[in-house]
């Protein structure tokens, strides 16, 4: 890379640049003359930023490619009571995701989030798969019809507190989806 100092005022080259014969001053030829080659110089220089711009971006399209083409992993818990029963396996479908290969399920008809059973299911399951716990990428959390509102909505927040506080702790990289 061509290493060209940024001067200031182009009047800085009149004071270093051999004086004329009778004044200090250079003519509006030989100013010209400098101005042409250090907008030349930055022209160059322009052109060379360019190209390692361009090489950054290649570089960043490419660890894109290499993330998106890494194997995700979900693990879906939630309430699996009445017409939500499928829901989890119905998601996995349509994912196109391979049982315990790409994803797990942890629910059970007449589950709530706000009784805390969610957390207790979810802790049941890293116990259960330690290996698996780094692998994990997305929690789909969903359901919950069955939480009765006026007896657990004191305790929702402390729930979701605790829940959210132990998906961060355990799982460092995954997304949680509420």
């Amino acid at each position: 890379m061509i290493n060209v100092p940024i001067s200031g005022p182009f009047r800085w080259w009149c004071q270093t640049v051999l004086p004329l014969v009778y004044d200090e001053s250079l003519s509006y030829y030989e100013v010209l003359c400098k101005t042409q080659d250090f907008i030349n110089k930055l022209i160059e220089q322009d052109k060379e930023f360019s190209k390692e711009f361009d090489k950054v971006y290649r570089e960043i399209g490419s660890i894109e490619q290499q993330t998106n083409a890494l194997p995700k992993k979900y693990l879906f818990i939630g309430d699996s009571y009445a017409y939500y029963s499928q829901w989890p396996a119905n998601l996995a479908e349509y994912l196109g995701l391979v049982e315990d290969e790409s994803y797990w399920i942890v629910s059970e008809s007449g589950s709530g989030f706000a009784s805390g059973t969610w957390l207790t299911r979810l802790q049941t399951w890293v116990t259960n798969h330690p290996d698996e716990v780094d692998g994990i990428t997305d929690i789909v959390c969903a359901g919950g019809i069955n939480d009765a509102i006026n007896a657990y909505f004191p305790f929702l927040d402390e729930r979701l507190n605790a829940f959210g506080s132990y998906c961060k702790n355990t799982f460092d990289n995954a997304k949680v989806y509420l």
